[in-house]
């Protein structure tokens, strides 16, 4: 975490930012705002950016990855249907919900 000083018409204000790297390879920059550069200041930022970290991690859409390899496309298709109910408020679109729940694709 780094922090920058900004001045705003209502003073010093101090950017609390954090660069990290999601699981998807996607580079990510987050920051807040806070009037103080105190420690309790510090820690609530670092509360926040990991709040904001854990957020994006959750936006990530496993239905978007598809491969050309044959059989990691049968695992994609095999986890998307095995953690479809544990994770489909999360993941899954309503028609991609209606695929699986219609599609019961038998375990080997």
């Amino acid at each position: 975490m780094w922090i920058e000083e900004r001045q705003s018409k209502k003073g010093t204000r101090y950017k609390y930012c954090e660069r990290f790297e999601l699981p998807n390879g996607e580079i990510r920059k987050v920051s807040v705002i806070f009037n103080t550069n105190s420690s309790h200041a510090r820690k609530q930022a670092t509360i926040e950016l990991q709040r904001k970290y854990e957020q994006a991690v959750k936006e990530i859409d496993i239905n978007n990855l598809d491969s050309d390899d044959p059989l990691v496309q049968a695992c994609l298709d095999r986890f998307k249907t095995d953690m479809g109910d544990k994770y489909k408020d999360h993941i899954f679109s309503e028609e991609e919900i209606q695929e699986i729940t219609t599609n019961n694709i038998p375990h080997e």
